[in-house]
């Protein structure tokens, strides 16, 4: 059951024309990195794609995210000092404080674009890796850090919406989800990051599939298992205290399923949300994904939780969160 597209198309400048290219861009570096051709990089410098802390015009956050860390990793391996500090600089300053919610930028991880599904996890997701594959090329102890702090933060989200181990299915409401909300791409990112086969079986019948746009996440994920960094422990990540989110999301863990729920925000509702999501823990990804019951816009109230649920709040910009144990 994976989605069809590769998450935004072809060429041109503003909305969606933005993500095609870097893409293409991301999946280009990670060539260089893993399969380094004579003479120049596949991915030179390119003034276009140097974006600074405000991003540009008609850019979402998902495009800034893959523009920063495209450019930082860019410049790590094969740029000046002077193009590596100013990617840097852009990380410290804009993508990390957005990310992980502190500072005058804070908002949460994916920033406004909470919990978004397919076609936009991965591209979430390929900013996270390359934010920590642009840290261990230049050993920066700063992007170390906070690459490190964003990982495990991401990595314990994931995990509290995801059915538990060996299978790691993912199911959760989300922004930018005006229909059922697919998880096949975070799925397959959280299964690659706990080492499970796959990491989806798709994967084993088309090796291709790691060439798809889509799996530029995976593929930075998987570099970076095979260079030996422990990516910060965020394999054994299950604390939330760190995963804020822009909006308010509780998560209900029972025996065989979880209800996960956004509350509708009292000022500037966003429109095209998934807001509630029931995910049955069944042992195939497709039977899961055909098993779940979901609600849109707040049209329909959600089931009742779980017996004796553990009830996990994400913290929100302010607020705490963390497991609460049983409802």
């Amino acid at each position: 059951m994976k989605p069809s597209g590769g998450g935004g198309g072809g060429g041109g400048q503003g909305g969606a024309g933005y993500s095609g290219p870097l893409l293409d861009r991301g999946q280009e570096l990670i060539d260089d990195l893993e399969n380094p051709q004579k003479g120049p990089p596949r991915v030179k410098f390119d003034p276009a794609w140097a974006w600074g802390p405000d991003g540009v015009k008609a850019s979402s956050p998902n495009h800034e995210g893959n523009a920063w860390t495209i450019e930082a990793v860019r410049a790590a391996k094969f740029g000046t000092p002077e193009q590596f500090a100013k990617a840097k600089d852009v990380l410290l300053t804009a993508y990390y404080p957005r990310e992980l919610a502190f500072g005058g930028r804070g908002v949460g991880i994916w920033s406004s674009e909470t919990l978004s599904p397919d076609n936009h996890t991965h591209q979430q997701l390929s900013a996270t890796m390359l934010g920590r594959v642009a840290a261990w090329i230049s050993k920066d102890p700063e992007l170390m850090e906070k690459s490190g702090e964003l990982l495990c933060a991401t990595a314990a989200m994931l995990k509290a919406l995801a059915s538990p181990e060996p299978n790691y299915y993912v199911g959760s409401p989300g922004l930018r989800s005006p229909g059922k909300p697919l998880w096949y791409w975070g799925t397959a990112w959280l299964r690659q990051l706990m080492k499970q086969p796959g990491p989806m079986p798709e994967f084993l019948r088309k090796p291709l599939l790691w060439n798809d746009r889509s799996a530029l996440a995976l593929r930075a994920l998987r570099y970076l298992q095979e260079q030996g960094d422990d990516l910060a422990g965020a394999a054994d990540a299950t604390d939330v205290g760190k995963s804020k989110l822009k909006y308010k999301v509780t998560v209900y863990r029972g025996q065989d399923k979880h209800l996960a729920v956004i509350e509708k925000p009292q000022k500037q509702v966003p429109n095209n949300v998934c807001d509630w999501v029931e995910f049955s823990w069944l042992e195939k990804y497709k039977d899961c994904m055909e098993a779940t019951q979901f609600g849109l816009n707040w049209g329909t109230e959600p089931p009742e939780p779980p017996a004796d649920a553990q009830v996990i709040q994400f913290p929100t910009w302010g607020v705490k969160g963390g497991s609460t144990g049983e409802a």
